[in-house]
């Protein structure tokens, strides 16, 4: 089960009724790149940012156990910036942007593959996913 958050406000809140793993990324222990401003990377190719928790810019969530008790519930009038989801010690973050909430239209092709679905309802969060994976020691 994953547990879903928005930082909102310069607060995270915690999203009820989000319990599953939104993001289905590769694995790639093995291919990361340590991150520096003069590296540039291809799009198969993922940076690494070792000893995350040790820098100033390390959210709060990430130094301490979650506890999903420690967050008020968040609501739809707050101003959305990041979302979190969380499965286990594995942290996926996701940036959120007035534009990434413009509704957007979906032409959808049903499993059968003669239906379709059209819609100009709801909104897409495209942008940069971040993954931190956490080693309690």
């Amino acid at each position: 089960m994953a547990h879903t958050f928005i930082e909102a406000k310069e607060n995270i809140y915690t999203l009820q009724g989000v319990t599953e793993k939104l993001y289905d990324l590769y694995d790639h222990s093995d291919g990361c790149f340590e991150y520096t401003p003069d590296t540039a990377i291809s799009s198969n190719q993922v940076y690494k940012i070792s000893n995350f928790s040790e820098h100033s810019f390390c959210l709060d969530i990430l130094k301490h156990e979650l506890s999903t008790t420690d967050y008020n519930e968040y609501k739809a009038e707050y101003d959305k910036q990041i979302l979190i989801n969380v499965e286990g010690d594995i942290y996926y973050f996701q940036r959120i942007t007035t534009a990434s909430l413009k509704p957007k239209r979906f032409l959808r092709v049903l499993p059968d593959g003669n239906m379709y679905d059209f819609s100009e309802k709801g909104s897409t969060i495209l942008d940069c996913i971040i993954k931190v994976t956490t080693q309690k020691m």
